[in-house]
Protein backbone atom coordinates (compact mmCIF):
# COMPACT_ATOMS: atom_id res chain seq x y z
CA UNK A 1 0.00 0.00 0.00
CA UNK A 2 1.23 3.50 -0.79
CA UNK A 3 -0.07 6.89 0.26
CA UNK A 4 0.64 9.85 -2.01
CA UNK A 5 0.17 13.51 -1.25
CA UNK A 6 -1.89 15.46 -3.76
CA UNK A 7 0.13 18.30 -5.24
CA UNK A 8 -2.01 20.83 -7.05
CA UNK A 9 -0.73 22.70 -10.05
CA UNK A 10 1.85 21.69 -12.55
CA UNK A 11 1.03 20.61 -16.07
CA UNK A 12 1.42 17.62 -18.32
CA UNK A 13 3.88 17.93 -21.17
CA UNK A 14 4.20 16.19 -24.52
CA UNK A 15 7.19 13.88 -24.09
CA UNK A 16 7.83 13.81 -27.83
CA UNK A 17 9.43 17.19 -27.09
CA UNK A 18 13.16 16.28 -26.86
CA UNK A 19 13.65 18.42 -23.76
CA UNK A 20 10.80 16.73 -21.90
CA UNK A 21 12.06 13.32 -22.99
CA UNK A 22 15.56 14.12 -21.74
CA UNK A 23 14.28 15.28 -18.35
CA UNK A 24 12.22 12.10 -17.92
CA UNK A 25 15.23 9.93 -18.84
CA UNK A 26 17.61 11.81 -16.56
CA UNK A 27 15.15 11.72 -13.66
CA UNK A 28 14.90 7.93 -13.96
CA UNK A 29 18.68 7.65 -13.63
CA UNK A 30 18.57 9.89 -10.54
CA UNK A 31 15.81 7.76 -9.03
CA UNK A 32 17.91 4.62 -9.39
CA UNK A 33 20.81 6.35 -7.65
CA UNK A 34 18.50 7.28 -4.77
CA UNK A 35 17.20 3.71 -4.41
CA UNK A 36 20.61 2.04 -4.74
CA UNK A 37 21.15 -0.51 -1.99
CA UNK A 38 17.44 -1.07 -1.28
CA UNK A 39 16.77 -4.80 -1.28
CA UNK A 40 13.20 -5.46 -0.23
CA UNK A 41 12.04 -8.96 -1.28
CA UNK A 42 8.42 -7.77 -1.45
CA UNK A 43 9.38 -5.35 -4.22
CA UNK A 44 10.47 -8.29 -6.36
CA UNK A 45 6.97 -9.74 -6.33
CA UNK A 46 4.89 -8.89 -9.34
CA UNK A 47 3.39 -9.89 -12.63
CA UNK A 48 5.66 -10.89 -15.51
CA UNK A 49 4.32 -10.76 -19.08
CA UNK A 50 6.85 -13.22 -20.49
CA UNK A 51 8.98 -16.05 -19.16
CA UNK A 52 11.04 -18.98 -20.32
CA UNK A 53 7.88 -20.85 -21.33
CA UNK A 54 6.33 -18.01 -23.30
CA UNK A 55 3.56 -15.59 -22.43
CA UNK A 56 2.21 -15.63 -18.93
CA UNK A 57 -1.33 -14.75 -17.93
CA UNK A 58 -2.25 -11.38 -19.50
CA UNK A 59 -2.72 -8.50 -17.08
CA UNK A 60 -6.41 -8.26 -17.98
CA UNK A 61 -8.97 -11.01 -18.58
CA UNK A 62 -10.10 -9.14 -21.69
CA UNK A 63 -7.08 -10.53 -23.52
CA UNK A 64 -7.15 -14.23 -24.40
CA UNK A 65 -3.80 -15.02 -26.00
CA UNK A 66 -4.61 -18.69 -26.50
CA UNK A 67 -7.83 -18.06 -28.42
CA UNK A 68 -6.18 -15.43 -30.61
CA UNK A 69 -2.89 -17.18 -31.35
CA UNK A 70 -3.56 -17.45 -35.08
CA UNK A 71 -1.89 -14.60 -36.90
CA UNK A 72 0.22 -13.62 -33.89
CA UNK A 73 3.04 -16.05 -34.63
CA UNK A 74 5.35 -13.28 -35.81
CA UNK A 75 4.88 -11.44 -32.49
CA UNK A 76 5.55 -14.61 -30.50
CA UNK A 77 8.69 -15.37 -32.53
CA UNK A 78 10.20 -11.95 -31.82
CA UNK A 79 9.42 -12.28 -28.10
CA UNK A 80 10.97 -15.76 -28.04
CA UNK A 81 14.13 -14.45 -29.74
CA UNK A 82 14.37 -11.53 -27.30
CA UNK A 83 13.94 -13.51 -24.08
CA UNK A 84 17.38 -15.21 -23.86
CA UNK A 85 19.14 -11.88 -24.50
CA UNK A 86 17.21 -10.12 -21.75
CA UNK A 87 18.61 -12.08 -18.80
CA UNK A 88 21.39 -9.64 -17.95
CA UNK A 89 21.72 -6.64 -15.65
CA UNK A 90 22.02 -5.58 -12.03
CA UNK A 91 18.96 -5.55 -9.80
CA UNK A 92 17.61 -2.09 -9.03
CA UNK A 93 14.50 -0.52 -7.50
CA UNK A 94 12.74 1.51 -10.16
CA UNK A 95 9.35 2.86 -11.23
CA UNK A 96 7.78 0.46 -13.74
CA UNK A 97 5.24 2.93 -15.16
CA UNK A 98 7.61 5.81 -15.91
CA UNK A 99 5.42 7.67 -18.42
CA UNK A 100 4.73 11.34 -18.97
CA UNK A 101 1.12 11.08 -17.77
CA UNK A 102 2.51 10.53 -14.26
CA UNK A 103 4.67 13.67 -14.43
CA UNK A 104 3.68 17.25 -13.74
CA UNK A 105 5.93 20.09 -14.85
CA UNK A 106 6.35 23.73 -13.94
CA UNK A 107 7.99 25.26 -16.94
CA UNK A 108 10.85 22.95 -17.83
CA UNK A 109 11.22 21.43 -14.36
CA UNK A 110 9.59 18.34 -12.86
CA UNK A 111 7.10 19.38 -10.19
CA UNK A 112 5.63 16.01 -9.20
CA UNK A 113 5.72 12.31 -10.13
CA UNK A 114 2.85 9.95 -9.30
CA UNK A 115 1.98 6.23 -9.20
CA UNK A 116 4.56 5.14 -6.65
CA UNK A 117 2.88 1.78 -6.15
CA UNK A 118 4.75 0.91 -9.35
CA UNK A 119 8.10 0.71 -7.53
CA UNK A 120 9.66 -2.68 -8.14
CA UNK A 121 12.91 -4.57 -7.74
CA UNK A 122 13.90 -5.71 -11.23
CA UNK A 123 16.83 -5.65 -13.63
CA UNK A 124 18.05 -2.24 -14.73
CA UNK A 125 17.65 -3.11 -18.45
CA UNK A 126 14.00 -4.06 -17.90
CA UNK A 127 13.22 -0.87 -15.94
CA UNK A 128 14.93 1.28 -18.55
CA UNK A 129 13.41 -0.49 -21.55
CA UNK A 130 9.88 -0.15 -20.18
CA UNK A 131 10.41 3.58 -19.76
CA UNK A 132 12.13 4.01 -23.12
CA UNK A 133 9.20 2.40 -24.94
CA UNK A 134 6.32 3.91 -22.97
CA UNK A 135 7.55 7.34 -21.81
CA UNK A 136 5.39 9.30 -24.34
CA UNK A 137 2.15 7.71 -23.07
CA UNK A 138 -0.52 10.24 -22.16
CA UNK A 139 -4.22 10.83 -22.69
CA UNK A 140 -3.75 14.60 -22.49
CA UNK A 141 -2.56 15.06 -26.07
CA UNK A 142 -3.34 13.45 -29.41
CA UNK A 143 0.16 12.07 -29.94
CA UNK A 144 1.68 8.60 -30.52
CA UNK A 145 1.76 6.60 -27.29
CA UNK A 146 4.75 4.49 -28.27
CA UNK A 147 8.23 5.87 -28.81
CA UNK A 148 9.78 5.75 -32.26
CA UNK A 149 13.04 3.87 -32.66
CA UNK A 150 14.94 7.18 -32.71
CA UNK A 151 13.20 8.37 -29.53
CA UNK A 152 13.77 5.03 -27.80
CA UNK A 153 17.50 5.13 -28.55
CA UNK A 154 17.75 8.80 -27.54
CA UNK A 155 16.04 8.03 -24.21
CA UNK A 156 18.53 5.23 -23.48
CA UNK A 157 21.46 7.48 -24.41
CA UNK A 158 20.20 10.33 -22.20
CA UNK A 159 19.72 7.90 -19.33
CA UNK A 160 23.28 6.63 -19.79
CA UNK A 161 24.65 10.18 -19.73
CA UNK A 162 23.00 10.85 -16.38
CA UNK A 163 24.02 7.38 -15.16
CA UNK A 164 27.63 8.50 -15.70
CA UNK A 165 28.67 5.18 -17.21
CA UNK A 166 27.77 3.43 -20.41
CA UNK A 167 26.25 -0.03 -20.53
CA UNK A 168 28.46 -2.93 -21.52
CA UNK A 169 27.61 -4.38 -24.95
CA UNK A 170 25.83 -7.27 -23.24
CA UNK A 171 23.77 -4.89 -21.08
CA UNK A 172 22.95 -2.80 -24.15
CA UNK A 173 21.66 -5.90 -25.92
CA UNK A 174 19.56 -6.73 -22.84
CA UNK A 175 17.97 -3.25 -22.91
CA UNK A 176 17.10 -3.74 -26.59
CA UNK A 177 15.72 -7.23 -25.92
CA UNK A 178 13.54 -5.97 -23.09
CA UNK A 179 12.27 -3.21 -25.39
CA UNK A 180 11.20 -5.87 -27.88
CA UNK A 181 9.44 -7.82 -25.12
CA UNK A 182 7.63 -4.68 -23.93
CA UNK A 183 6.47 -3.76 -27.44
CA UNK A 184 5.60 -7.37 -28.28
CA UNK A 185 3.41 -7.76 -25.19
CA UNK A 186 1.31 -4.72 -26.02
CA UNK A 187 1.22 -5.79 -29.68
CA UNK A 188 -0.09 -9.17 -28.52
CA UNK A 189 -2.79 -7.43 -26.48
CA UNK A 190 -3.73 -5.37 -29.53
CA UNK A 191 -3.91 -8.54 -31.61
CA UNK A 192 -6.13 -10.22 -29.01
CA UNK A 193 -8.58 -7.34 -29.39
CA UNK A 194 -8.30 -7.26 -33.18
CA UNK A 195 -6.98 -10.55 -34.59
CA UNK A 196 -7.36 -9.43 -38.22
CA UNK A 197 -3.64 -8.87 -38.73
CA UNK A 198 -4.13 -5.14 -39.16
CA UNK A 199 -1.27 -2.91 -37.98
CA UNK A 200 -2.77 0.58 -37.51
CA UNK A 201 -0.58 3.66 -37.61
CA UNK A 202 0.75 4.46 -34.16
CA UNK A 203 0.09 0.96 -32.84
CA UNK A 204 2.54 -1.32 -31.08
CA UNK A 205 2.02 -3.85 -33.86
CA UNK A 206 3.25 -1.28 -36.34
CA UNK A 207 6.24 -0.42 -34.13
CA UNK A 208 7.18 -4.08 -33.63
CA UNK A 209 6.96 -4.79 -37.35
CA UNK A 210 8.94 -1.64 -38.17
CA UNK A 211 11.90 -2.05 -35.84
CA UNK A 212 11.58 -5.17 -33.65
CA UNK A 213 14.08 -7.15 -35.71
CA UNK A 214 16.43 -4.17 -35.90
CA UNK A 215 16.55 -3.97 -32.10
CA UNK A 216 17.65 -7.58 -31.99
CA UNK A 217 20.23 -7.29 -34.76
Amino acid sequence: MTVEEYLGGGEERDAHDPHVRRVIAQTLARLLRLTEGIDEPELAEGWEPYGGNGWGEPHNALFDFGATAAGAEWIDELASAAWPRSQVGRQVVGHTDWVTKHFRFRGLDVDAIYDWDSLRLASEPSILAGAAVHFPYTEAFDVPRVASLEELRAFVSEYEQERLSRFTPEEGRAVAAHAVLVIAYTARCEHAGDPTGHRPSGSYREALAEFGEELLS
